[in-house]
């Protein structure tokens, strides 16, 4: 994990002293992404799982629908340069930059999926899961400033992914999915970041009936919840959390 943090000198205020320090800090590169020998969109993120990251994002966006669209794929991991190759030819935006940190800048693909499943788990299995997520969490232990997510099934934490970027979170799942033939319906996505429309259009498109954030959720992310048939699940911390759509699932009974 060293490659993905870097040492850096620091000052710390402690019982009224100063005290110099080294400090690690997560790594943010800019990874381009070419299709078709033209430049596509540049992504602010943290320099791991990267071809999960690209392949998600491709999916994610609706550039490619199946793994067969894809005749050539590399990836430059000296100077963060992505190289793929479709079939088709499509029209690319003039170098858009999805930044990492309160917005994703730039979306593509704005269209929802109607999530219908008959999933349900019991309260207590989001609070392991979350627990499963932290003890996971390799580059947060060493520094810190990381976003994580999760995917889940009704009995375990199947994979987690960490980022600068609580978007690219979703696509590297969701790239890793792609690739390793796991199918994401039925199951569940827990993220320690905020829950907003964009975020939530991703896991619809992933079939995801069960949504999950440490933190709250934006008030359109949950009108779209309940327009998509999503189970939005926030606030969970210290054995609580707050359903806000559907809490059927989670064995509500009104």
């Amino acid at each position: 994990m060293e490659n993905l943090t870097k040492s850096l000198e620091g000052f710390a205020f402690f019982n009224k002293k100063w005290e110099k320090l080294n400090i690690k800090a997560p790594k943010e590169i800019k990874l381009q992404i070419y299709i078709n020998n033209s430049r596509f969109v540049s992504i602010l993120a943290t320099p791991h799982k990267l071809k999960y990251l690209v392949i998600g994002f491709l999916f994610a966006e609706g550039i490619i629908n199946n793994l067969v669209d894809i005749t050539d794929f590399k990836i430059d991991n000296k100077n963060y340069i992505a190289y793929i190759q479709l079939k088709k030819n499509i029209k690319l935006p003039d170098g858009k930059i999805l930044t990492s940190g309160f917005g994703k800048g730039t979306m593509f693909k704005t269209e929802g999926t109607i999530v219908k499943s008959a999933l349900k788990i019991e309260p207590e299995k989001i609070f392991s899961y979350v627990e499963d997520m932290y003890a996971r969490m390799e580059i947060y232990k060493i520094s810190g400033g990381i976003h994580a997510s999760a995917l889940a099934d009704n009995d375990k934490v199947i994979t987690v992914a960490e980022d600068i970027g609580r978007h690219n979170t979703f696509d590297k799942i969701l790239g890793e999915a792609v690739l390793k033939n796991i199918n994401t319906e039925d199951k569940i996505i827990l993220t320690t970041g905020r829950i907003s429309t964009e975020m939530l259009l991703k896991a619809s498109n992933m079939n995801i009936p069960i949504t999950c954030t440490l933190k709250i959720p934006t008030e359109n992310a949950i009108a779209i919840g309940k327009e998509l048939g999503i189970t939005l699940v926030g606030h969970i911390k210290e054995r609580k959390l707050v359903v806000f759509t559907y809490p059927e699932r989670l064995g509500y009974n009104s």
